[in-house]
């Protein structure tokens, strides 16, 4: 009975120390993919939104891969990164919101056609990869019934099919960046 105790504690103190290690690193990339996504944001006025959005997810993985993760895989750190910088701590309740926010960039230059609206098609694309990659279809089904927009709608599904990619392929993190052009990209989408 007293090494089950110990064996307890143990445990719970190696957790901690897991989870003191994941949020000082966590804080290390995140600030840093935010100083980067402010950084391309910045008068982004006339930039092509797409190629902006693939440079931070290319930054972020990067970063998932000198800074280091505690996560279980890189693309859990990848996700939860993005998401922190260009959505805010949370999908509705939190939304442009939080220590790490990059900040709005209205517009969809680069998008297809198809997905282009005057608002921040950014942190929409973003909204469905993380949504898809963090829940599973029937949150995805919510997410598209409750939009009006059909341009949002349409963006949400690819993005959402690049989220469902990753989930079941996290070893191919590296191909997001292409997989995101892809799905969202018009032939101006060139980080």
């Amino acid at each position: 009975m007293v090494s089950t105790t110990r064996d307890s504690r143990d445990a719970y103190a190696a957790l901690a120390e897991l989870r003191k290690q994941q949020t000082k690193l966590n804080k290390k990339r995140r600030t840093k993919l935010q100083t980067f996504a402010k950084a391309k944001f910045k008068n982004s006025k006339k930039k092509n939104k797409c190629a902006i959005l693939i440079q931070v997810i290319e930054e972020s993985i990067k970063l998932a891969n000198t800074v280091g993760t505690a996560q279980a895989t890189p693309a859990q750190a990848v996700i939860g990164d993005l998401k922190a910088v260009v959505i805010g701590d949370g999908y509705l309740i939190g939304r442009s919101k939080g220590p790490y926010f990059a900040g709005h960039t209205a517009g969809a230059i680069g998008f297809k056609p198809e997905m282009r609206d005057n608002y921040n098609q950014i942190q929409h694309a973003m909204a469905g990869l993380c949504i898809a990659f963090e829940h599973f279809r029937p949150l995805q089904w919510y997410v598209q019934w409750g939009e009006d927009e059909d341009q949002d709608k349409q963006l949400y599904e690819a993005s959402f099919a690049v989220g469902n990619w990753l989930f079941w392929n996290p070893k191919q993190l590296k191909k997001l960046p292409v997989k995101m052009r892809a799905a969202i990209g018009d032939s101006t989408c060139v980080p």
